[in-house]
C-alpha cells in the first residue's frame, strides 16, 4: 500500500458512522412551524423555527423490527 493509504487507515481506523431512517410521522398539533421572535436573518426578517417531538406512535415504530 502507498503511504497515503496507510496514513488514512491509521487516522480513520475504528471510526464508524450510523445511518438511521424513520417512517412517516403522523401530523399532530404539537409539531409546527412558526417565526422565531429572537433570531433574524441578514435582512432583519425572523427565521423560521420548527417545533417537533416524537410521540408514542413514532417510538413504537422505531422499536418494531422491519419485516
Amino acid at each position: 500500500m502507498g503511504q497515503g493509504v496507510e496514513g488514512c487507515t491509521s487516522k480513520w481506523y475504528q471510526t464508524a458512522m450510523n445511518i438511521g431512517a424513520s417512517g412517516s410521522v403522523m401530523a399532530n398539533r404539537y409539531n409546527y412551524y412558526d417565526l422565531d421572535s429572537t433570531y433574524r436573518n441578514a435582512f432583519g426578517l425572523p427565521l423560521m423555527r420548527m417545533t417537533f417531538d416524537y410521540k408514542d406512535n413514532e417510538h413504537k415504530m422505531a422499536a418494531t423490527p422491519p419485516i
